[in-house]
């Protein structure tokens, strides 16, 4: 009879589960939504993402039997992971990640192979790196404009060389989301000091130019640009003692 209920009891028992496990779990709870495959865009206007599953789903749901319709979406959802096909899902989940310190959690780049989040976003200051990076730094617009393109220069340089992205107006005017991009730069300018700054993030490199080093990507859809709100600067030591002595 003991060991009928032992046998039962270890029937019943949930599976063990090994750290990376629990730690993904825990992420999955916390995180709006996390990323566990990134499809890259191959041009502005890809959505072969999209279609291939929807394409997809629409196959399963011809299957006659019911039975053999829920098992086989089960599977292919299961398998499928929560599939990105925008750079920016993925830097929203990198950046909550982040906040969690939960960088470990690992995902699927297309054509590339698998990469913890810690791995794939690399900092500019840490400078360029062979294989696939998400890079990513601080940057402030340049006054100088370029019709509705801009130049972005981040805060911090590579081996005392600065480092600059540059946008072009044509790049721009092709790319949808551009006109969000062109407001989002109207608006620093036109915001007094302390002005906001820009957190950039790009797939692609970094090459080196005849003053610093130059941002490369392919497509617009491999950029995100987030508005960082300015620092509270701490009040000077005579600010400070004027604000005790009223």
């Amino acid at each position: 009879m003991e060991l009928e209920l032992a046998l039962q009891e270890e029937e019943e028992a949930p599976a063990p589960v090994d750290e990376i496990e629990k730690a993904r779990r825990r992420a999955t709870r916390k995180v709006t939504r996390l990323v566990t495959k990134l499809t890259i865009p191959v041009a502005e206007t890809d959505v072969s993402g999209g279609s291939q599953i929807t394409s997809e789903i629409d196959r399963i749901r011809k299957y006659p039997d019911p039975r053999q319709r829920r098992r086989a979406l089960r599977q292919y959802v299961r398998g499928l992971g929560a599939t990105a096909t925008s750079l920016e899902a993925l830097v929203s989940c990198f950046e909550e990640l982040k906040d969690l310190d939960e960088l470990g959690q690992t995902f699927k780049v297309s054509g590339q192979g698998v990469f913890t989040f810690r791995q794939a976003f690399r900092h500019t200051k840490l400078g360029p790196t062979s294989g696939f990076a998400v890079y990513y730094g601080g940057a402030k617009p340049l006054t100088k404009r370029y019709g509705n393109g801009f130049v972005l220069k981040f805060i911090d340089p590579w081996k005392e060389k600065p480092i600059t992205i540059y946008v072009s107006p044509d790049s721009l005017r092709e790319y949808p989301p551009g006109a969000r991009m062109i407001k989002m730069i109207d608006e620093i300018e036109a915001t007094p000091e302390p002005k906001p700054y820009v957190r950039a993030y790009w797939i692609g490199g970094l090459t080196s130019g005849e003053e610093g080093w130059n941002a490369t990507f392919t497509t617009l859809a491999h950029v995100v640009l987030r508005v960082v709100p300015p620092k509270a600067r701490a009040p000077s030591s005579k600010a400070a003692q004027s604000q005790r002595t009223k």
